[in-house]
């Protein structure tokens, strides 16, 4: 049974008409704050079934070397530490883990090293980019993207 306190609408994601939630575009857990983020309409089976791969998400950026060490990026490392260390999260981390490998390289200058790096699964970060663009074409247009568009990523 639907909650009362939930508006009826269409989801921004797949175009269901229901009950909506409100999905935070780009995903919330990327952020130290919930303040001024974006939120959109989304039905509880779209915003519901986009946690895992959001986490994922945030793992996969968030540890990219790029970002890593990044001031900004000092809060959300901290809760994707936390998350990792869950009873729950062992076998997320086992499998993120797996995927992760020691490559040397070599600097332009000539100078040998190694370097961590780890085999992401484009499809999940992909279907986290859908999301946001879908979300994002609401916000500013006030309408789903029009079936027909391909978001590529």
């Amino acid at each position: 049974m639907p909650r009362r306190d939930r508006k009826n609408g269409e989801c921004v994601y797949c175009g269901a008409v229901g009950p909506l939630t409100d999905d935070h575009i780009p995903p919330q857990n990327l952020f130290a704050s919930r303040e001024g983020l974006i939120t959109v309409p989304s039905c509880e089976d779209c915003n519901r079934g986009a946690s895992k791969d959001d986490e994922y998400f945030r793992l996969a950026i968030g540890l990219h070397e790029d970002v890593a060490n990044h001031p900004e990026a000092a809060a959300p490392i901290a809760k994707i530490k936390r998350s990792l260390l869950r009873p729950e999260a062992e076998g997320f981390m086992r499998d993120f883990l797996a995927r992760t490998t020691v490559a040397e390289e070599r600097s332009p200058a000539g100078i040998y090293f190694l370097r961590t790096t780890t085999d992401v699964e484009e499809e999940r970060i992909g279907r986290v980019a859908k999301r946001i663009t879908k979300g994002l074409f609401w916000h500013h247009r006030g309408r789903r993207l029009p079936e027909g568009y391909v978001v590529h990523t």
